[in-house]
């Protein structure tokens, strides 16, 4: 793996997230937002990201050009909006550094300091999801369980004693059924995105050690994008 230098202190960062049907932008200076736009994309992200982008850029008075790091969310998630996001890095990132993170992971990040443990669940359709359970800080603390809800509650429960929160785009989508599996677990609602999130843990954990190249960005897919089924060998989660 190629590594790059450090991005400067308090960088320009412009974080992308297609990973699912609620897209966003975000532009941020350090841990300070800047500007933001969601959009609701269903199959159409090619036709909304660059616009969402252009106009992020237009109302901060910025330039593409100034962006110290790039962020995106690499996964898992729609196929074709992962291409879209990560084609878009890799047009505008030219040699500058890029910082990829899962979409469970930005999650947990923006329900850091809430509750000690945050269950962050992305969703896979047809009933599937993508979760895990993070510490109050955002810090991964179990394994990362894919497949039908049922089992990967049950999979994460002995994780989810006490207080705790759940967030991402399955957390929305199915939250009757984990409020059920877990009485008294609140809620968090992202309803702006994740990429206002990507930013701040871009700023938080990007390093010479954390960012790469655009070219060397992977999605990470959970399913095999000719069958659509689940694939028998997890990719690595980076």
């Amino acid at each position: 793996m190629s590594s790059l230098a450090s991005p400067p202190p308090e960088p320009l960062i412009l974080a992308l997230d297609t990973s699912s049907s609620l897209g966003s932008v975000a532009l941020a200076r350090g841990g300070a937002l800047l500007k933001a736009r969601a959009f609701e994309a269903d199959h159409g992200h090619s036709q909304r990201l660059l616009p969402a982008i252009e106009g992020v850029f237009s109302e901060a008075g910025i330039a593409a050009a100034e962006v110290d790091l790039f962020a995106v969310v690499v996964g898992p998630g729609s196929f074709t909006g992962l291409r879209v996001s990560l084609a878009c890095v890799r047009g505008l990132a030219g040699t500058r550094p890029c910082f990829g993170a899962l979409a469970t992971d930005v999650a947990a990040w923006a329900a850091r300091a809430r509750e000690p443990r945050i269950l962050a669940v992305t969703d896979l359709f047809h009933g599937e999801v993508f979760a895990s359970v993070h510490d109050e800080t955002g810090a991964l603390i179990s394994n990362r369980e894919s497949g039908d809800l049922p089992i990967v509650m049950g999979a994460l429960g002995d994780f989810l004693r006490g207080p705790a929160i759940a967030t991402g785009s399955a957390a929305t989508k199915h939250r009757a059924e984990i409020a059920a599996a877990f009485p008294g677990i609140r809620f968090l609602a992202l309803d702006g995105g994740l990429a206002p999130h990507l930013a701040g843990l871009a700023d938080a954990n990007a390093s010479a050690e954390t960012t790469r190249p655009a070219g060397e960005l992977l999605p990470f897919y959970l399913r095999d994008p000719l069958t659509r089924g689940l694939l028998n060998s997890q990719p690595r989660a980076k």
